[in-house]
């Protein structure tokens, strides 16, 4: 399975608990299905998704 980028928390927002989401959590885990993504397709199925972050740590000194 291949999920496409853009915005993960709007993808997630989505199919985030439907019974898309179950069912390829199942495929993941129970079949050993490979799922993979570009961008927020990668990241969303991940356990822990980063989101609405600040870019204050890469302002120089």
């Amino acid at each position: 399975m291949f999920m496409t980028g853009g915005d993960q928390k709007h993808l997630m927002a989505l199919i985030g608990g439907t019974r898309i989401d179950q069912a390829m959590r199942r495929a993941l885990f129970e079949r050993g299905a490979c799922i993979g993504g570009t961008s927020a397709g990668a990241s969303a199925m991940s356990e822990h998704m980063l989101f609405d972050g600040t870019d204050d740590l890469l302002t120089p000194f």
